[in-house]
């Protein structure tokens, strides 16, 4: 069985980061480091500041379903940012087919990104939510 390996992460995100996000001195400095740092979480589950948390998405399958429903909902109620990120979750999903999935969690002083990972194809996707 694959196990999340931070270092295959890091190589992929860190074009990333320095295309999209050159601003967030932390996020790269996080995803420059040899390991995460600790998961830490608020009362509801959130990732506090300086913390990563990561996630394998079990059934891909099943989560992908429920992203339609969202972006559909979305649609219909004109909420045009969550229409945004549900359809590019969407085409992520597409692109990996059954492949496995990653749903890591980097949160700095500048907010919470949510990145999408599948090690497979050598993908990620980042979402960055303040």
């Amino acid at each position: 069985m694959n196990t999340f390996n931070w270092i295959d992460f890091t190589l992929i995100a860190k074009r990333e980061v320095a295309c999209n996000y050159p601003e967030d001195q932390r996020l790269e400095a996080i995803i420059s480091a040899p390991e995460p740092p600790a998961e830490k979480v608020d009362q509801i589950g959130k990732p506090l500041p300086e913390s990563v948390l990561v996630r394998e998405q079990m059934d891909v399958a099943n989560y992908k379903r429920i992203m339609a429903v969202r972006c559909k909902h979305a649609k219909a109620i004109h909420e045009t940012n969550y229409e945004n990120y549900s359809a590019k979750v969407l085409n992520f999903l597409d692109d990996i087919g059954s492949d496995k999935l990653y749903v890591v969690s980097i949160a700095t002083n500048s907010g919470v990104y949510e990145v999408l990972f599948c090690p497979q194809r050598g993908r990620v996707v980042f979402f960055k939510f303040t």
